[in-house]
């Protein structure tokens, strides 16, 4: 349908912690078409695997997800509502975020998550996620709760790498 635009820090919505969806409200056209469009940005986005309401503009507790980062759409989730049940052990990695485009952050993230959640058409879903998608889960959950990974950085000097820095190290082998 639509390629939303992506909001950015400090866009005051990012903190914002978004309000669950009713069951009413999400067979509704709009709320559909939400999902549709987010969806249809996440995949436009080259490299990203996620996407919360937010940062689209809309507080309400919805993210999409794919593992894959459009390999295929076999892993696409639409997650509505979530719920986390446990976390294992914690495992540090970098990530990225749509909303920081120029930064990559070292993150410690629980390598297991069993949660559930309602899918887009309203049915619950429980499902233990593993290692990378356990990880994508998590940071779009922060994001429905206000959080952003800049806010699990432990080490500013450690954490906090500039993509261009990387991509530069990179080619420097």
């Amino acid at each position: 349908m639509a390629v939303l635009d992506i909001l950015e820090y400090p866009n005051p919505v990012l903190r914002q912690p978004c309000r669950p969806i009713e069951a009413a409200e999400l067979l509704q056209p709009a709320m559909q078409a939400l999902i549709t469009d987010m969806v249809d940005t996440m995949y436009a986005c080259p490299g990203a695997v996620g996407l919360a309401a937010p940062q689209i503009g809309q507080p309400v507790q919805l993210l999409v997800m794919d593992a894959t980062a459009k390999t295929d759409r076999s892993m696409l989730k639409v997650v509505i509502n979530p719920v986390v049940l446990s976390q294992s052990k914690w495992k540090a990695s970098r990530e990225g975020c749509l909303s920081f485009p120029d930064y990559l952050i070292t993150v410690k993230r629980a390598r297991k998550v069993e949660a559930h959640w309602l899918d887009a058409t309203g049915q619950r879903v429980d499902e233990t996620l593993l290692e990378y998608e356990a990880v994508i889960f998590q940071h779009e959950l922060d994001h429905l709760q206000g959080v952003l990974f800049i806010d699990r950085m432990r080490n500013p000097q450690r954490d906090l790498i500039r993509r261009s820095e990387l991509e530069a190290s990179q080619t420097n082998v």
